[in-house]
């Protein structure tokens, strides 16, 4: 069986709310304006990776929440496709980091709590305190 879509149409283009589905079980859940994605989004990969948030002429942008295979994960600000801005990501090793990113890398003021109760508060620059 090959891909599906079922959803709104607009001049033989994906317009509003639709559900495609892959052959190879990747899912998405997403408002389409005139065969573009924009607005609220959720996209479910086979292995088990998701994204849900806001995409803007086909990109991650502004709030959104990736969930990794592996059980990482991060909640906070997209830009350009990328974590950009202000974050929380929790590791599945029970690690956490909140603060900000710069192109998918700590960068500014950040905290780190490990599991094991060590913490760390300031400044990174491309992911080095």
């Amino acid at each position: 069986m090959g891909d599906t879509y079922e959803g709104g149409f607009f001049d033989d283009k994906r317009h509003r709310k639709g559900e495609k589905l892959y052959a190879n079980g990747d899912k998405f859940i997403c408002d389409y304006m005139i065969g573009i994605k924009e607005g609220q989004w959720e996209y479910t990969c086979a292995d088990g990776e998701k994204y849900v948030g806001t995409w803007l002429k086909d990109i991650k942008i502004g709030h959104g929440e990736f969930i990794w295979q592996h059980g990482d994960r991060y909640k906070g600000d997209f830009l350009n496709d990328k974590i950009n801005g202000k974050g929380e990501f929790y590791y599945a090793n029970r690690d956490v980091y909140v603060g900000e990113f710069k192109g998918e890398l700590f960068h500014g003021y950040g905290e780190t709590k490990w599991a094991n109760g060590d913490l760390y508060m300031g400044e990174f620059f491309d992911d080095k305190r």
